[in-house]
């Protein structure tokens, strides 16, 4: 493809923000992505910064579960990640705890209800391809004084059904702590 023929790189590689409002009157961020011959993908900063939908070529990649596309919750106990979880592409587990509810910490953790902050979006042109980058950082306090900051970046290449997922999990706390991510 001709880039220097293209005005603009939205025609190829957009995103679009937005606020969705739930049927229960409560509302969560959205970035859709759509990067020409590539995925299509909705990330979701409220949720960890978690991938809820995805496609290629009009082809869906991702479970939805029964309860849909929601908002983050803004207390975890017990089991109530499991009421929240609507599938996806990328739903993060951590970073306290992964698996079963346990010493004092819910079920995977509180990353995938954390907000996201710092959001970037970039795009480049590398041999005739749009390379696209969305990055941002989701920090979490645990309860037994733990800080952590993880940081993610998704990389797509137009023409390309592949995606990369980076991530970067510090701790910030002033002694050692565990930080399981599934």
């Amino acid at each position: 493809m001709d880039m220097e023929r293209i005005a603009n790189l939205d025609q190829l590689a957009a995103l679009r923000q937005s606020v969705v409002q739930g049927p229960n009157g409560k509302s969560w961020r959205a970035i859709d992505v759509s990067v020409y011959g590539g995925l299509t993908l909705r990330v979701l900063p409220d949720r960890g910064f978690d991938i809820s939908h995805a496609s290629w070529q009009g082809i869906p990649l991702v479970w939805i579960g029964p309860t849909g596309e929601g908002p983050a919750l803004s207390v975890l106990n017990g089991q109530d990640w499991e009421a929240a979880f609507s599938g996806g592409l990328l739903a993060t587990c951590g970073l306290a705890n992964v698996g079963e509810a346990s010493e004092g910490h819910a079920q995977h953790g509180r990353i995938n209800h954390m907000p996201a902050q710092d959001i970037v979006f970039d795009r480049t042109v590398v041999d005739g391809k749009i390379e696209v980058q969305l990055s941002a950082t989701v920090i979490e306090r645990t309860l037994d004084d733990g800080l952590f900051r993880m940081e993610r970046c998704y990389r797509f290449l137009s023409g390309s059904p592949a995606m990369a997922v980076v991530d970067t999990v510090t701790n910030l706390s002033t002694s050692r702590k565990p930080a399981p991510l599934l």
